[in-house]
């Protein structure tokens, strides 16, 4: 069996030491040198050009080695084979940090603090206890729920917003289109954690930013195209309090060409803060987990949409028109 890896740009080695201590009898090629494409049985992808997976006619498996699976999805010509993703049911212990160091930065009011450090000014913001701060997940997939729970562990009452109803511990659940708003109403600081899909493209916008309450932080864990970039600048021009954390965004926002206003420069005429992304070390494979839940996949139907194992749905999709 030959396994062909296809990681983020500078991990191939990191990768494949990591497989060969795992797995020594497995042949493992890296891309883009994979020998003979027919011998290829299963590959391991987190950045491949469109169409190159095709190539392997033989291929019996695609394993995901990001959470985000949309750009592999959008591939016109992605084989019909099981796809996998290295998901953790216990979440991302790096993600589940990120998202607690965020959540308490904007729950004791540290960017406020900070301004008033650099100005030289002496200030003092309301002290709450975690337990009169609602938080909100959209999205509650293995990544999303972990992160809920963590919050929850630590006081904050904590909602989470998906499309089907299910029940969660700890976790007050508002489902579909018709809970939405109220979802976001109670919502003191929001994060987005759902899966980048047609139905959840753009869904914060200006609506979704209206209907927090006054003074909110939104924390982006998700996809920078999750997010309609001129309606959070016109949030931030009304000097309301949002913030915005996202790699995608942020390689989007500085590749792009004659912008007249970016969120970058937004953020800098509201004297708010970007920091960088801080969420999963890409250069550090973890094979236990990855190896672990390959048995979830299934052969997809030649005549339906192809899925992960770990469906895009269960993270809750989007209304079209929130």
């Amino acid at each position: 069996m030959a396994l062909l890896l296809a990681p983020q740009p500078g991990t191939g080695d990191v990768w494949r030491r990591a497989f060969a201590a795992a797995m020594p009898e497995l042949e493992v090629r890296v891309w883009p040198e994979v020998g003979d494409p027919s011998t290829i049985d299963i590959a391991a992808v987190g950045a491949m050009p469109p169409g190159a997976l095709a190539k392997f006619s033989n291929l019996r498996l695609i394993l995901s080695l990001t959470a985000g699976v949309d750009t592999l999805l959008s591939d016109p010509a992605l084989p019909n084979v099981p796809i996998a993703r290295t998901a953790d049911p216990d979440g991302d212990t790096m993600m589940n940090e990120t998202a607690l160091l965020h959540v308490l930065r904007h729950h004791r009011y540290m960017p406020d603090y900070v301004q008033a450090q650099q100005r030289c000014e002496w200030i003092r913001r309301p002290i709450k206890p975690a337990r009169e701060r609602p938080v909100g997940v959209m999205g509650l997939g293995s990544v999303g729920l972990a992160i809920a729970k963590t919050l929850a562990a630590i006081g904050f009452p904590v909602a989470g917003w998906v499309r089907q109803p299910r029940a969660a511990d700890e976790i007050e659940i508002f489902s579909s289109r018709e809970q939405f708003d109220a979802f976001l109403a109670r919502s003191e600081i929001l994060l987005n954690l759902l899966p980048l899909t047609p139905q959840t493209h753009g869904i914060v916008n200006a609506a979704t930013l209206k209907a927090l309450p006054a003074g909110a932080a939104f924390i982006n864990l998700g996809r920078g195209d999750h997010l309609v970039e001129a309606d959070l600048i016109a949030a931030l021009e009304r000097a309301v309090r949002y913030g915005a954390y996202s790699h995608a965004a942020v390689e989007r926002i500085l590749s792009a060409q004659a912008r007249p206003k970016t969120i970058l420069e937004a953020l800098a005429d509201e004297e708010r803060q970007l920091p960088p992304w801080l969420g999963e070390d890409l250069v550090s494979p973890r094979l236990t987990s990855s190896y672990e839940y390959l048995c979830e996949s299934e052969p997809h139907d030649e005549e339906k949409p192809q899925t992960t194992s770990d469906d895009a749905s269960s993270d809750g999709a989007a209304p079209k028109d929130p």
